[in-house]
């Protein structure tokens, strides 16, 4: 009976809620020193779905290996401002989906929201010079955007730096082996079987091997890259490039910046920790019809919004998000502990069976 009567709800409450959050409002003048252009926090979120049962390719797409489990997945970006209300909901898509290629394909929605207008060019302030405002996500979203603005966290070289060390290894060993073949007399030559030098090509000649290696420089201390667009928007970073380009800090000037964008896109964790708290429904594991999950996570979003006015979002939302976590973490052992007994046992039955005739 209840059921039914959400099913003939559904459709009416969300047409409702769409329309009165369909005009998103925009960003005001000042929002942080840090990162000033920053209009948006985005991130997903994925929740937990009953095992498919039939078609095989069905079930791949729908299984989430960073999370080990069959899931749906959609995407929230929260407004970077109090009260930092959800403004974008994309529809939802199976768990197997990487972050990235979900933000690819709705990104359109932001482009144009992301525009400044001109009195909000006119605004701008002294660290913040862009023509259109910022995103702020996490790791899961780098990649190379050229129509939009993502500030993310910085990547890490360990493996390019390890890659130019051994460069620089061989580059020398090849000059040491043309040095000794260049500088052997010729009386020995006459007296001794000839033996072909080792082949070295042109480019690897003594020259251009020393030229290579005093253009080459090789940092002293561990370095990390930064996309151009991550730079611009940052004011502590130390160092700054244009779009097309990357800039090059320290490891301790990355730890810096990378708690700084942790701690500024900390609102989107904390909007998912509100939304769970209030919908059980996304909060474990979704057990109503994948047809309709679309629909139920854009309501609970737009609900919570309406939450969000009355009950502002608040630090204990993220400590109670990390308890679910772990709950969650913990029961799924559980299961998978179960079944892994169960499997044994039964494969004990049958040995035993086998073993009686």
């Amino acid at each position: 009976m209840v059921s039914n009567s959400i099913r003939e709800i559904r459709p009416y409450l969300l047409r409702v809620l769409d329309d009165i959050f369909k005009n998103p409002p925009r960003p005001p003048k000042f929002i942080s020193e840090d990162f000033p252009s920053v209009a948006l926090l985005v991130d997903a979120t994925t929740v937990r779905c009953s095992v498919p049962v039939g078609d095989f390719d069905d079930a791949r797409q729908l299984f989430d290996g960073h999370h080990n489990s069959y899931s749906m997945k959609f995407e929230v970006a929260v407004s970077a401002w109090p009260p930092f209300k959800a403004l974008f909901v994309s529809d939802s898509v199976p768990g197997g989906f990487h972050d990235v290629s979900l933000f690819r394909s709705g990104k359109h929605r932001y482009i144009e929201y992301l525009k400044k207008t001109e009195e909000e060019k006119i605004g701008n302030s002294v660290h913040d010079q862009n023509d259109s405002w910022s995103i702020m996500a996490d790791k899961g979203y780098q990649g190379h955007f050229i129509d939009i603005n993502v500030i993310t966290p910085i990547k890490r070289i360990h493996k390019a730096i390890k890659t130019l060390n051994e460069k620089e290894s061989q580059l020398t060993e090849l000059e040491s082996i043309q040095t000794l073949s260049s500088s052997q007399p010729s009386s020995f030559s006459s007296s001794q079987p000839s033996f072909s030098s080792p082949s070295v090509s042109p480019l690897l000649s003594s020259n251009s091997t020393s030229s290579q290696l005093s253009s080459i420089s090789f940092p002293t201390e561990d370095l990390q890259v930064v996309p151009a667009a991550v730079m611009v928007n940052s004011t502590q970073s130390g160092s700054t490039s244009s779009k097309a380009g990357t800039s090059v800090m320290s490891t301790k000037e990355a730890e810096i910046y990378n708690k700084k964008v942790a701690k500024h896109r900390i609102p989107v964790e904390w909007f998912f920790v509100r939304l769970k708290r209030l919908w059980l429904r996304l909060s474990d594991k979704y057990t109503g019809s994948r047809e309709v999950f679309s629909s139920d996570a854009k309501i609970a979003c737009w609900l919570t919004n309406i939450v969000i006015d009355s009950n502002s979002l608040e630090a204990d939302d993220g400590i109670f998000y990390r308890k679910v976590e772990e709950f969650s973490n913990r029961k799924e052992k559980e299961r998978k502990l179960i079944q892994e007994i169960n499997a044994r046992a039964s494969m004990e039955r049958k040995m035993i069976r086998k073993a009686s005739k």
